[in-house]
């Protein structure tokens, strides 16, 4: 046991020393430089004022350590130190613009927010047509083959006529995804906390899974629309929109809750409280959709950590505690804290996040 556990953690803080190299930013550099200490000692010697022992000390070392901070630069932001800081020295309240931590995905696939609404509307459009096919009773013939291709073609044609601009932000595709993933998945608890065990052919558990879906679907793409929302307060509501509800089912099940319908009410229950959770953090809190993808890597791999650890547990062990799943629960929100306190004020770019975590991924 005492292996895994090591090897997880190797495993689990490789990755992480890449983030630690992405905090070396531009902007960052650039107040070092211009730190009022440093400048005004600067300042004296160039005029030819001899300074004291002390003083020349620390202008030796201080210039040392922004030759140390320089060098761990990455090329990208030195090309931005460079083509910024005449701006900058210009006009100093430019540096903290919350636009430089939320610039354009420019690889291929992101171009177009546009065309993953309509690839994401298409897709569910299939699956509702399939759920209408169930709740409808179609048997297998031409009608339950068409549904589903009509409802599809029927989501992904709305967007086209009623969007007029074909301008669809990063907010509105996100929170209408997953609006329609958490819609779903909510919906079905819903139709479990009406039913319990007692389901029957699960069609009011479908039923009210699709019009969940739906329905919270349009909201989160009207939200993202409307809302003067930066793009990390989008990503935190989903983050914690999927991650309170699995910790309330965790404590469920660290306390052998036997009712599905317990399960139900407390992730429902979770899933608002989450969404009040990440309203609060984004309130105290100026996250970039960089920060947000670093904390949710850091708060997934914590709870992976945490299921290996419970299994290593179970394995060893001939009588399995059920408050063990408290552990993977403990480590997921745990990673959660701590990354946001790590990041604070780090500012990551959208490909420094997406770079921590495809890295943490490959480990």
């Amino acid at each position: 046991m005492n292996k895994l556990i090591l090897l997880l953690i190797l495993i689990f803080l490789v990755p992480f020393s890449l983030l630690n190299a992405q905090l070396y930013t531009a902007k960052e550099y650039w107040k070092m430089e211009n730190d009022t200490s440093y400048t005004r000692l600067l300042t004296r010697m160039q005029a030819g004022e001899v300074l004291s022992t002390e003083e020349q000390t620390k202008l030796v070392d201080y210039k040392s350590e922004l030759s140390i901070y320089f060098d761990k630069l990455s090329d990208n932001e030195k090309s931005v130190y460079y083509r910024n800081r005449a701006q900058w020295s210009a006009q100093p309240w430019s540096v903290d613009r919350s636009s430089l931590g939320q610039e354009e995905d420019v690889f291929s696939g992101k171009r177009s927010k546009f065309s993953q609404y309509l690839v994401s509307s298409g897709t569910f459009g299939f699956f509702y047509g399939l759920s209408f096919d169930y709740l409808l009773d179609i048997g297998d013939n031409g009608a339950a083959i068409a549904i589903p291709l009509v409802t599809s073609g029927l989501s992904t044609l709305i967007p086209i006529l009623t969007i007029k601009d074909k301008k669809v932000t990063y907010n509105s595709v996100t929170l209408s995804i997953h609006g329609k993933v958490m819609g779903g998945l909510q919906g079905a608890a819903f139709g479990l906390l009406l039913t319990g065990e007692n389901n029957g052919d699960g069609r009011l558990i479908l039923g009210t899974a699709t019009l969940a879906s739906i329905g919270l679907g349009r909201l989160g793409y009207v939200l993202g629309r409307d809302k003067p929302w930066t793009e990390g307060r989008a990503a935190l509501y989903t983050h914690y929109g999927f991650l309170m509800p699995l910790e309330g089912m965790s404590i469920d099940a660290a306390f052998n809750a036997g009712d599905i319908r317990v399960y139900a009410a407390t992730s429902l229950v979770f899933g608002a409280g989450g969404y009040l959770i990440a309203d609060q953090v984004a309130r105290n809190n100026d996250f970039t959709r960089g920060d947000v993808s670093a904390i949710s890597t850091l708060s997934w791999l914590n709870g992976l950590l945490g299921i290996f650890v419970l299994a290593d547990i179970a394995s060893n062990s001939e009588s399995a505690n059920s408050g063990y799943w408290l552990i993977p629960a403990a480590g997921a929100i745990g990673g959660t804290v701590a990354g946001q306190l790590w990041l604070k004020n780090a500012r990551l770019t959208s490909q420094q996040g997406r770079n921590t975590a495809l890295a943490s991924a490959a480990g």
